[in-house]
Protein backbone atom coordinates (compact mmCIF):
# COMPACT_ATOMS: atom_id res chain seq x y z
CA UNK A 1 0.00 0.00 0.00
CA UNK A 2 1.33 3.49 -0.93
CA UNK A 3 2.06 5.76 1.98
CA UNK A 4 -0.30 8.24 1.02
CA UNK A 5 -3.31 5.65 1.84
CA UNK A 6 -1.01 4.65 4.88
CA UNK A 7 -1.73 7.99 6.08
CA UNK A 8 -5.36 7.82 6.64
CA UNK A 9 -5.35 4.50 8.39
CA UNK A 10 -6.20 4.63 12.72
CA UNK A 11 -6.15 1.59 13.45
CA UNK A 12 -2.30 0.48 14.40
CA UNK A 13 -2.56 -2.97 14.16
CA UNK A 14 -3.87 -2.78 10.25
CA UNK A 15 -0.57 -0.32 9.50
CA UNK A 16 1.62 -2.51 11.18
CA UNK A 17 0.35 -5.86 8.80
CA UNK A 18 0.14 -3.39 5.84
CA UNK A 19 4.26 -2.49 6.15
CA UNK A 20 5.23 -6.19 7.03
CA UNK A 21 3.51 -7.29 3.54
CA UNK A 22 4.93 -4.34 1.95
CA UNK A 23 8.44 -5.68 3.34
CA UNK A 24 7.79 -9.18 2.65
CA UNK A 25 6.35 -8.18 -1.22
CA UNK A 26 9.70 -6.73 -1.80
CA UNK A 27 12.64 -8.99 -0.42
CA UNK A 28 10.48 -12.57 -0.44
CA UNK A 29 12.80 -13.89 2.21
CA UNK A 30 14.10 -12.01 5.28
CA UNK A 31 15.03 -12.21 8.52
CA UNK A 32 13.27 -10.41 11.98
CA UNK A 33 16.38 -8.20 12.27
CA UNK A 34 15.25 -7.15 8.63
CA UNK A 35 11.59 -6.82 9.18
CA UNK A 36 12.02 -4.96 12.26
CA UNK A 37 14.02 -2.31 11.15
CA UNK A 38 11.81 -1.94 7.67
CA UNK A 39 8.85 -1.77 9.79
CA UNK A 40 9.89 0.30 13.04
CA UNK A 41 8.30 -2.73 15.08
CA UNK A 42 9.62 -4.91 17.93
CA UNK A 43 10.34 -8.44 17.66
CA UNK A 44 7.85 -9.75 19.98
CA UNK A 45 4.95 -7.29 17.99
CA UNK A 46 6.48 -8.92 14.67
CA UNK A 47 5.87 -12.22 16.12
CA UNK A 48 2.33 -11.04 16.59
CA UNK A 49 1.39 -10.07 13.97
CA UNK A 50 2.94 -12.26 11.60
CA UNK A 51 0.50 -14.84 13.15
CA UNK A 52 -2.56 -12.70 12.60
CA UNK A 53 -1.46 -12.00 8.83
CA UNK A 54 -0.95 -15.56 8.96
CA UNK A 55 -5.15 -16.71 10.36
CA UNK A 56 -6.32 -13.78 8.24
CA UNK A 57 -4.81 -14.78 4.73
CA UNK A 58 -5.72 -18.69 5.04
CA UNK A 59 -4.74 -20.44 2.33
CA UNK A 60 -3.98 -17.09 0.24
CA UNK A 61 -0.60 -16.68 1.23
CA UNK A 62 2.54 -19.24 2.76
CA UNK A 63 4.59 -18.01 5.44
CA UNK A 64 7.46 -20.06 6.35
CA UNK A 65 10.26 -20.02 8.86
CA UNK A 66 13.86 -20.93 7.50
CA UNK A 67 17.49 -20.30 8.64
CA UNK A 68 17.35 -17.17 6.95
CA UNK A 69 14.21 -15.67 8.30
CA UNK A 70 10.68 -16.07 6.80
CA UNK A 71 9.84 -16.95 3.59
CA UNK A 72 6.79 -14.77 1.91
CA UNK A 73 4.82 -16.53 -1.30
CA UNK A 74 1.52 -15.60 -2.68
CA UNK A 75 -0.66 -19.23 -3.19
CA UNK A 76 -3.60 -17.63 -4.51
CA UNK A 77 -3.01 -13.94 -6.01
CA UNK A 78 -6.88 -13.36 -6.10
CA UNK A 79 -7.62 -14.06 -2.63
CA UNK A 80 -4.75 -12.32 -1.29
CA UNK A 81 -5.60 -9.27 -3.12
CA UNK A 82 -9.16 -9.11 -2.49
CA UNK A 83 -8.32 -10.08 1.07
CA UNK A 84 -5.35 -7.14 1.59
CA UNK A 85 -7.89 -4.83 0.33
CA UNK A 86 -10.83 -5.66 3.11
CA UNK A 87 -8.40 -4.77 5.71
CA UNK A 88 -9.01 -1.13 5.82
CA UNK A 89 -13.08 -1.75 5.11
CA UNK A 90 -14.09 -0.04 8.22
CA UNK A 91 -11.15 2.65 8.38
CA UNK A 92 -13.82 5.52 9.03
CA UNK A 93 -11.26 8.39 7.06
CA UNK A 94 -11.58 6.98 3.72
CA UNK A 95 -14.88 7.12 4.02
CA UNK A 96 -14.64 10.79 4.81
CA UNK A 97 -12.11 11.35 2.36
CA UNK A 98 -14.78 10.18 -0.54
CA UNK A 99 -17.72 12.05 0.98
CA UNK A 100 -15.33 15.33 0.81
CA UNK A 101 -14.62 14.36 -3.14
CA UNK A 102 -18.65 14.33 -4.20
CA UNK A 103 -18.85 17.47 -2.09
CA UNK A 104 -20.85 15.88 0.82
CA UNK A 105 -19.40 17.77 3.54
CA UNK A 106 -20.66 17.33 7.71
CA UNK A 107 -19.71 19.22 10.30
CA UNK A 108 -16.92 17.94 12.45
CA UNK A 109 -19.46 17.29 15.14
CA UNK A 110 -21.74 15.09 12.69
CA UNK A 111 -18.47 13.13 11.13
CA UNK A 112 -17.93 12.25 14.83
CA UNK A 113 -21.10 10.84 15.67
CA UNK A 114 -21.44 9.43 11.93
CA UNK A 115 -17.90 7.37 12.66
CA UNK A 116 -18.58 6.73 16.05
CA UNK A 117 -15.53 8.39 17.51
CA UNK A 118 -15.19 11.64 19.65
CA UNK A 119 -14.43 14.93 18.49
CA UNK A 120 -10.85 14.83 20.11
CA UNK A 121 -9.89 11.82 18.94
CA UNK A 122 -11.01 12.79 15.26
CA UNK A 123 -9.35 16.09 15.59
CA UNK A 124 -6.18 14.26 16.38
CA UNK A 125 -6.66 11.69 13.16
CA UNK A 126 -6.65 15.05 10.82
CA UNK A 127 -3.95 16.45 12.28
CA UNK A 128 -1.86 13.32 11.38
CA UNK A 129 -2.79 13.39 7.87
CA UNK A 130 -1.90 16.88 7.47
CA UNK A 131 1.94 16.36 6.18
CA UNK A 132 0.31 14.44 3.50
CA UNK A 133 -2.04 16.88 2.39
CA UNK A 134 1.08 19.42 2.88
CA UNK A 135 2.91 17.84 -0.26
CA UNK A 136 -0.42 19.18 -2.02
CA UNK A 137 -0.71 22.56 -0.19
CA UNK A 138 -4.15 21.99 1.23
CA UNK A 139 -5.38 21.30 4.79
CA UNK A 140 -8.40 20.74 6.85
CA UNK A 141 -11.54 22.68 7.32
CA UNK A 142 -13.76 21.68 10.47
CA UNK A 143 -16.90 23.27 9.96
CA UNK A 144 -17.70 21.78 7.86
CA UNK A 145 -15.10 19.30 7.42
CA UNK A 146 -13.88 20.30 3.81
CA UNK A 147 -10.55 20.82 1.78
CA UNK A 148 -9.07 24.19 1.36
CA UNK A 149 -6.57 25.51 -0.97
CA UNK A 150 -6.57 25.57 -4.72
CA UNK A 151 -8.79 23.29 -6.79
CA UNK A 152 -5.98 22.32 -9.33
CA UNK A 153 -4.18 20.99 -6.11
CA UNK A 154 -6.81 19.01 -4.55
CA UNK A 155 -7.80 17.14 -7.55
CA UNK A 156 -4.17 16.14 -7.74
CA UNK A 157 -5.08 14.78 -4.61
CA UNK A 158 -7.83 12.82 -5.81
CA UNK A 159 -6.02 11.99 -8.62
CA UNK A 160 -3.12 10.29 -6.54
CA UNK A 161 -5.18 8.76 -4.11
CA UNK A 162 -7.41 6.92 -6.17
CA UNK A 163 -5.86 6.62 -9.90
CA UNK A 164 -2.20 6.35 -8.42
CA UNK A 165 -2.64 4.53 -5.65
CA UNK A 166 -3.51 0.89 -4.53
CA UNK A 167 -6.32 -0.18 -5.25
CA UNK A 168 -8.48 -0.93 -2.35
CA UNK A 169 -12.53 -1.78 -0.48
CA UNK A 170 -12.43 2.10 -0.64
CA UNK A 171 -11.37 2.89 -4.38
CA UNK A 172 -13.67 5.48 -5.85
CA UNK A 173 -14.44 3.51 -9.67
CA UNK A 174 -15.93 5.82 -12.65
CA UNK A 175 -19.16 5.68 -13.26
CA UNK A 176 -20.51 4.27 -16.58
CA UNK A 177 -21.51 7.26 -17.90
CA UNK A 178 -17.61 8.47 -17.74
CA UNK A 179 -16.85 5.28 -18.93
CA UNK A 180 -18.97 5.69 -22.18
CA UNK A 181 -17.30 9.28 -22.10
CA UNK A 182 -14.18 8.02 -22.28
CA UNK A 183 -14.41 5.92 -25.43
CA UNK A 184 -16.48 8.31 -27.42
CA UNK A 185 -13.60 10.96 -26.44
CA UNK A 186 -10.92 8.21 -27.07
CA UNK A 187 -12.33 7.28 -31.02
CA UNK A 188 -12.75 10.87 -31.85
CA UNK A 189 -10.33 13.72 -32.80
CA UNK A 190 -10.65 15.14 -29.37
CA UNK A 191 -7.93 12.52 -28.63
CA UNK A 192 -5.79 13.87 -31.64
CA UNK A 193 -4.05 16.99 -29.86
CA UNK A 194 -2.95 14.55 -26.93
CA UNK A 195 0.16 11.62 -26.53
CA UNK A 196 -0.30 8.88 -25.83
CA UNK A 197 -2.64 8.55 -22.52
CA UNK A 198 -3.81 5.03 -21.09
CA UNK A 199 -7.22 4.45 -20.75
CA UNK A 200 -7.81 4.50 -16.99
CA UNK A 201 -5.43 7.82 -16.70
CA UNK A 202 -8.02 9.26 -19.22
CA UNK A 203 -11.07 7.95 -17.26
CA UNK A 204 -9.75 9.43 -14.18
CA UNK A 205 -8.99 12.45 -15.43
CA UNK A 206 -12.21 13.14 -16.76
CA UNK A 207 -13.65 11.53 -13.71
CA UNK A 208 -12.46 14.08 -11.22
CA UNK A 209 -12.93 16.93 -13.07
CA UNK A 210 -16.71 16.33 -14.33
CA UNK A 211 -18.01 14.81 -10.44
CA UNK A 212 -16.06 18.13 -9.07
CA UNK A 213 -17.59 20.66 -11.14
CA UNK A 214 -21.32 19.01 -10.54
CA UNK A 215 -20.42 19.03 -7.19
CA UNK A 216 -20.17 22.73 -6.77
CA UNK A 217 -16.26 22.07 -6.20
CA UNK A 218 -15.13 24.19 -9.77
CA UNK A 219 -12.04 26.01 -10.88
CA UNK A 220 -13.49 29.51 -11.72
CA UNK A 221 -10.04 31.16 -12.84
CA UNK A 222 -6.61 29.51 -13.92
CA UNK A 223 -3.15 31.57 -14.12
CA UNK A 224 -3.16 34.27 -16.68
CA UNK A 225 0.13 32.54 -17.72
CA UNK A 226 -1.96 29.63 -19.73
CA UNK A 227 -4.40 31.98 -21.36
CA UNK A 228 -2.88 31.72 -24.56
CA UNK A 229 -4.17 28.32 -25.05
CA UNK A 230 -7.44 29.69 -25.58
CA UNK A 231 -6.57 30.80 -29.26
CA UNK A 232 -4.84 27.05 -29.49
CA UNK A 233 -7.50 24.84 -28.40
CA UNK A 234 -9.22 23.55 -31.80
CA UNK A 235 -13.00 24.66 -32.16
CA UNK A 236 -14.10 21.25 -32.42
CA UNK A 237 -12.51 20.45 -29.04
CA UNK A 238 -15.31 22.47 -27.44
CA UNK A 239 -18.10 21.58 -29.55
CA UNK A 240 -17.22 18.26 -28.70
CA UNK A 241 -17.12 18.11 -25.32
CA UNK A 242 -20.44 19.89 -24.71
CA UNK A 243 -21.96 17.47 -27.24
CA UNK A 244 -21.22 14.94 -24.85
CA UNK A 245 -21.55 16.20 -21.86
CA UNK A 246 -24.96 16.91 -22.51
CA UNK A 247 -25.98 13.41 -23.56
CA UNK A 248 -24.14 11.66 -20.79
CA UNK A 249 -24.64 14.00 -17.24
CA UNK A 250 -27.26 16.24 -18.46
CA UNK A 251 -24.94 19.51 -18.49
CA UNK A 252 -21.57 21.03 -20.27
CA UNK A 253 -18.23 22.45 -18.47
CA UNK A 254 -17.66 25.51 -17.86
CA UNK A 255 -15.29 27.86 -20.33
CA UNK A 256 -12.76 27.84 -17.68
CA UNK A 257 -13.06 23.84 -16.80
CA UNK A 258 -12.85 22.98 -20.20
CA UNK A 259 -9.46 25.01 -20.64
CA UNK A 260 -8.17 23.50 -17.34
CA UNK A 261 -9.19 19.79 -18.95
CA UNK A 262 -7.51 20.23 -22.12
CA UNK A 263 -4.54 21.70 -20.29
CA UNK A 264 -4.23 18.35 -17.73
CA UNK A 265 -4.46 16.56 -21.11
CA UNK A 266 -1.65 18.01 -22.93
CA UNK A 267 0.67 17.85 -20.23
CA UNK A 268 0.75 14.03 -20.05
CA UNK A 269 3.38 14.05 -22.80
CA UNK A 270 5.10 10.79 -24.43
CA UNK A 271 7.89 9.25 -26.03
CA UNK A 272 6.26 7.56 -28.52
CA UNK A 273 5.57 9.77 -31.23
CA UNK A 274 8.43 12.96 -32.05
CA UNK A 275 5.83 14.01 -34.15
CA UNK A 276 3.62 14.77 -31.31
CA UNK A 277 6.15 16.34 -29.07
CA UNK A 278 7.11 19.13 -32.18
CA UNK A 279 3.22 20.03 -32.06
CA UNK A 280 3.55 20.26 -28.55
CA UNK A 281 6.20 22.78 -28.68
CA UNK A 282 4.37 24.79 -31.67
CA UNK A 283 1.45 24.87 -28.89
CA UNK A 284 3.27 27.07 -27.09
CA UNK A 285 4.85 29.96 -26.49
CA UNK A 286 9.11 29.99 -27.40
CA UNK A 287 10.46 28.86 -24.23
CA UNK A 288 14.25 30.31 -24.55
CA UNK A 289 14.80 28.71 -20.87
CA UNK A 290 13.55 25.20 -21.70
CA UNK A 291 15.49 25.33 -24.91
CA UNK A 292 18.36 26.27 -22.92
CA UNK A 293 17.56 23.39 -20.09
CA UNK A 294 17.67 20.86 -23.28
CA UNK A 295 21.02 21.62 -24.60
CA UNK A 296 22.93 21.69 -21.11
CA UNK A 297 21.26 18.62 -20.27
CA UNK A 298 22.11 16.98 -23.51
CA UNK A 299 25.73 16.96 -22.35
CA UNK A 300 24.69 14.91 -19.04
CA UNK A 301 22.66 12.15 -21.33
CA UNK A 302 25.36 12.44 -23.98
CA UNK A 303 23.12 10.76 -26.76
CA UNK A 304 24.48 8.88 -29.58
CA UNK A 305 25.35 11.81 -32.92
CA UNK A 306 22.75 9.89 -34.69
CA UNK A 307 20.27 10.53 -32.26
CA UNK A 308 21.08 14.38 -31.14
CA UNK A 309 18.88 16.09 -33.03
CA UNK A 310 15.62 13.59 -31.62
CA UNK A 311 16.94 13.83 -28.58
CA UNK A 312 16.90 17.96 -28.25
CA UNK A 313 13.32 17.32 -29.53
CA UNK A 314 12.18 15.58 -26.54
CA UNK A 315 14.52 16.92 -23.78
CA UNK A 316 12.68 20.27 -24.64
CA UNK A 317 9.30 19.22 -24.46
CA UNK A 318 9.92 17.44 -21.40
CA UNK A 319 11.38 21.01 -20.04
CA UNK A 320 8.92 23.06 -21.76
CA UNK A 321 5.72 20.74 -20.30
CA UNK A 322 7.62 21.35 -16.76
CA UNK A 323 7.54 24.88 -17.26
CA UNK A 324 3.92 24.36 -18.12
CA UNK A 325 2.59 22.33 -15.78
CA UNK A 326 4.77 24.74 -13.01
CA UNK A 327 2.20 27.76 -14.48
CA UNK A 328 -1.15 25.34 -13.76
CA UNK A 329 0.33 24.88 -10.29
CA UNK A 330 3.76 23.41 -8.91
CA UNK A 331 2.40 20.50 -7.04
CA UNK A 332 1.59 19.26 -10.89
CA UNK A 333 5.29 17.91 -10.81
CA UNK A 334 5.19 16.32 -8.12
CA UNK A 335 5.18 12.24 -7.29
CA UNK A 336 4.00 9.81 -4.59
CA UNK A 337 7.21 9.23 -2.81
CA UNK A 338 7.06 5.46 -3.71
CA UNK A 339 7.69 6.39 -7.74
CA UNK A 340 10.50 8.72 -6.84
CA UNK A 341 12.10 6.33 -4.78
CA UNK A 342 11.91 3.12 -7.27
CA UNK A 343 13.06 5.23 -9.77
CA UNK A 344 16.27 6.68 -7.61
CA UNK A 345 17.06 3.25 -6.88
CA UNK A 346 16.73 1.68 -10.47
CA UNK A 347 18.62 4.82 -12.06
CA UNK A 348 21.04 5.44 -9.43
CA UNK A 349 24.27 6.74 -11.41
CA UNK A 350 21.59 8.82 -13.64
CA UNK A 351 19.51 9.92 -10.77
CA UNK A 352 22.58 11.46 -9.30
CA UNK A 353 23.49 13.42 -12.09
CA UNK A 354 20.02 14.50 -12.78
CA UNK A 355 19.01 15.68 -9.26
CA UNK A 356 22.14 17.58 -9.49
CA UNK A 357 21.35 19.11 -12.45
CA UNK A 358 17.76 20.04 -11.75
CA UNK A 359 18.94 21.35 -7.97
CA UNK A 360 21.79 23.63 -9.84
CA UNK A 361 19.77 25.33 -12.77
CA UNK A 362 16.42 24.54 -12.37
CA UNK A 363 15.16 24.62 -8.39
CA UNK A 364 16.52 28.43 -7.25
CA UNK A 365 14.88 29.90 -10.56
CA UNK A 366 11.77 28.28 -9.81
CA UNK A 367 11.94 28.08 -6.55
CA UNK A 368 11.10 24.56 -5.73
CA UNK A 369 11.36 22.81 -2.77
CA UNK A 370 13.19 19.81 -1.87
CA UNK A 371 10.24 17.48 -2.91
CA UNK A 372 9.49 18.94 -5.94
CA UNK A 373 13.26 18.67 -6.60
CA UNK A 374 13.70 15.34 -6.25
CA UNK A 375 10.50 14.17 -8.22
CA UNK A 376 11.41 16.46 -10.78
CA UNK A 377 15.00 14.52 -10.93
CA UNK A 378 13.05 11.12 -10.75
CA UNK A 379 11.20 11.65 -13.51
CA UNK A 380 13.42 13.20 -15.97
CA UNK A 381 15.74 9.93 -14.74
CA UNK A 382 13.16 7.56 -16.00
CA UNK A 383 12.59 9.88 -19.23
CA UNK A 384 15.80 9.70 -20.08
CA UNK A 385 16.53 5.58 -19.54
CA UNK A 386 13.19 4.67 -21.25
CA UNK A 387 14.74 7.41 -24.57
CA UNK A 388 18.00 5.03 -24.36
CA UNK A 389 15.90 1.75 -24.24
CA UNK A 390 13.34 2.97 -27.44
CA UNK A 391 16.09 5.06 -29.55
CA UNK A 392 18.95 4.69 -28.42
CA UNK A 393 19.70 0.90 -29.96
CA UNK A 394 23.27 -0.38 -29.26
CA UNK A 395 22.92 -3.50 -31.43
CA UNK A 396 24.95 -6.46 -31.14
CA UNK A 397 26.09 -9.24 -33.26
CA UNK A 398 25.26 -12.33 -31.49
CA UNK A 399 26.34 -15.56 -32.81
CA UNK A 400 24.50 -18.77 -31.28
CA UNK A 401 26.23 -22.48 -31.69
CA UNK A 402 23.96 -25.28 -30.66
CA UNK A 403 24.51 -29.08 -30.34
CA UNK A 404 22.24 -31.62 -29.40
CA UNK A 405 18.48 -32.31 -29.65
CA UNK A 406 17.66 -30.81 -33.22
CA UNK A 407 14.00 -30.11 -31.39
CA UNK A 408 15.58 -28.24 -28.51
CA UNK A 409 17.99 -26.21 -30.72
CA UNK A 410 15.04 -25.35 -32.51
CA UNK A 411 13.38 -24.01 -29.64
CA UNK A 412 16.18 -22.29 -28.51
CA UNK A 413 16.54 -20.30 -31.59
CA UNK A 414 13.03 -19.38 -31.32
CA UNK A 415 13.19 -18.33 -27.79
CA UNK A 416 15.95 -16.27 -29.04
CA UNK A 417 14.44 -14.84 -32.08
CA UNK A 418 11.51 -13.67 -29.85
CA UNK A 419 13.37 -12.39 -26.95
CA UNK A 420 16.34 -10.26 -28.39
CA UNK A 421 16.02 -10.64 -32.11
CA UNK A 422 14.01 -7.85 -32.34
CA UNK A 423 16.94 -5.42 -30.97
CA UNK A 424 20.23 -7.42 -32.17
CA UNK A 425 21.45 -9.02 -35.00
CA UNK A 426 21.43 -13.24 -34.51
CA UNK A 427 23.46 -15.63 -36.07
CA UNK A 428 23.06 -19.44 -36.02
CA UNK A 429 26.44 -20.63 -37.47
CA UNK A 430 27.74 -23.81 -37.91
CA UNK A 431 30.68 -25.37 -35.72
CA UNK A 432 32.77 -24.77 -39.21
CA UNK A 433 32.18 -21.73 -39.42
CA UNK A 434 34.06 -21.41 -35.80
CA UNK A 435 36.97 -19.20 -36.88
CA UNK A 436 38.54 -16.20 -36.22
CA UNK A 437 37.18 -14.70 -39.69
CA UNK A 438 33.99 -15.71 -39.20
CA UNK A 439 33.98 -13.48 -36.07
CA UNK A 440 35.65 -10.80 -37.59
CA UNK A 441 33.98 -10.54 -40.49
CA UNK A 442 30.44 -10.57 -38.73
CA UNK A 443 32.13 -8.41 -35.74
CA UNK A 444 30.34 -10.89 -33.33
CA UNK A 445 30.45 -9.65 -29.90
CA UNK A 446 28.30 -12.05 -28.07
CA UNK A 447 28.66 -16.16 -28.21
CA UNK A 448 26.41 -18.56 -26.70
CA UNK A 449 26.57 -22.44 -26.70
CA UNK A 450 25.29 -25.02 -25.05
CA UNK A 451 27.98 -27.39 -25.49
CA UNK A 452 30.80 -27.11 -23.11
CA UNK A 453 33.75 -28.36 -25.38
CA UNK A 454 33.37 -25.46 -27.66
CA UNK A 455 34.19 -23.08 -25.14
CA UNK A 456 37.50 -24.86 -23.94
CA UNK A 457 38.57 -25.49 -27.51
CA UNK A 458 37.30 -22.52 -28.95
CA UNK A 459 35.33 -19.70 -27.36
CA UNK A 460 37.48 -18.53 -23.80
CA UNK A 461 38.67 -15.99 -25.61
CA UNK A 462 35.52 -14.29 -26.89
CA UNK A 463 32.97 -13.17 -25.17
CA UNK A 464 30.68 -15.95 -24.19
CA UNK A 465 27.99 -17.85 -21.96
CA UNK A 466 27.56 -21.70 -21.46
CA UNK A 467 23.74 -22.05 -21.43
CA UNK A 468 22.58 -25.91 -20.45
CA UNK A 469 21.70 -28.27 -22.95
CA UNK A 470 18.24 -27.20 -22.46
CA UNK A 471 18.20 -23.59 -21.25
CA UNK A 472 16.55 -22.60 -17.69
CA UNK A 473 14.93 -19.16 -17.06
CA UNK A 474 18.77 -18.77 -15.39
CA UNK A 475 20.56 -18.61 -18.89
CA UNK A 476 18.04 -16.50 -20.24
CA UNK A 477 18.73 -13.86 -17.77
CA UNK A 478 22.07 -14.01 -17.78
CA UNK A 479 22.38 -13.27 -21.45
CA UNK A 480 19.92 -9.94 -20.70
CA UNK A 481 22.06 -8.82 -18.11
CA UNK A 482 24.80 -8.91 -20.21
CA UNK A 483 23.13 -6.94 -22.92
CA UNK A 484 21.89 -4.66 -20.95
CA UNK A 485 23.00 -4.90 -17.25
CA UNK A 486 19.95 -3.15 -15.89
CA UNK A 487 17.80 -6.35 -16.78
CA UNK A 488 19.19 -7.91 -13.46
CA UNK A 489 16.71 -5.34 -11.83
CA UNK A 490 13.70 -5.67 -14.20
CA UNK A 491 14.76 -9.66 -14.57
CA UNK A 492 15.06 -10.42 -10.99
CA UNK A 493 11.93 -13.65 -11.02
CA UNK A 494 11.74 -13.76 -15.17
CA UNK A 495 10.42 -16.60 -16.31
CA UNK A 496 10.70 -16.55 -20.22
CA UNK A 497 7.17 -18.22 -21.19
CA UNK A 498 7.14 -19.24 -24.94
Amino acid sequence: MKEIQMAFIINNQTKRLYNILNVFERFTTCTLKTLSSETATSDRTLLRDIQVIKTYFEESIAITSTISGYHFSVVDKTLFIEKKQKLIEDEPLFKLIESIFYNQCLSLSEWADTLHLSESSLVRYLKCIQPVLDDYEISVLTNPLDFSGKEINIRRFFYDFYYESDITSHTMFPSLAVYHLTLVFRKSKFFEEFAHISFNDFKYTLHITIERFINGKTIDELPKEINFLKKKIPIYYCANVKHNMVKYFGTDLSETEKLYLYAILLSKRSLMSICSEVAFLEKLPLKRQALQWAEAYMLIAAPPISEKERSLVFFESFFSNLLFVYQLSPVLNQNLTENSYLIEQYSVNTYKKTYSFIQQNISPILDLNEKQTKDISANLSVYLDSMRIMYWKTTKNIAFFLEGNRYICENIRAMAIKSVGKYHNLYFPDATDMTPEYFEDNEISIVITNYSHYVSEYLYECTHLLFEPYPTHKDWQRLFVLLNPKAKLVFSDFLFET
